[in-house]
């Protein structure tokens, strides 16, 4: 079940971060990526929030709700290494690998989104 929460606390990797290290660079999906990992380390749920491509209050509340089911798993992560990041007009792709307390690797993707203002955004569910 560990793993589990794990793998989805990852696919959910999942804008302007307040406890979660002030602002980021959100032109660049790397940055985004980084801020997300940062905060997920902290438990920072309204950071990883602000960080998706989430419609409304509504959408926001609902992933929030989410997210609070896997919160001790994201605490868990030890550590993670940005390894590729590939634009592609406005999609692009990061691969990256997550290690967690335990020593359990696991290299995943995630496609952002970038808006009309020019900032990244994380696709949920994707």
């Amino acid at each position: 079940m560990k793993k589990v929460l794990f793998f989805l606390c990852a696919c959910a990797m999942v804008v302007v971060l307040s406890s979660c290290g002030g602002g980021v660079d959100k032109s660049d999906p790397k940055s985004v990526m980084e801020a997300y990992f940062d905060c997920a380390q902290k438990g920072d749920l309204d950071g990883i929030v602000e960080l998706m491509d989430l419609k409304d209050d509504t959408q926001k509340d609902t992933y929030k709700g989410l997210l609070k089911l896997g919160e001790e798993e994201m605490k868990k992560i030890k550590e993670y290494k940005i390894k590729d990041v590939k634009e592609d007009g406005d999609k692009a792709t990061v691969t990256y690998e997550m290690i967690d307390q335990d020593g359990n690797s696991k290299d995943s993707q995630q496609t952002l989104k970038k808006g009309e203002d020019g900032n990244w955004k994380i696709e949920s569910g994707k």
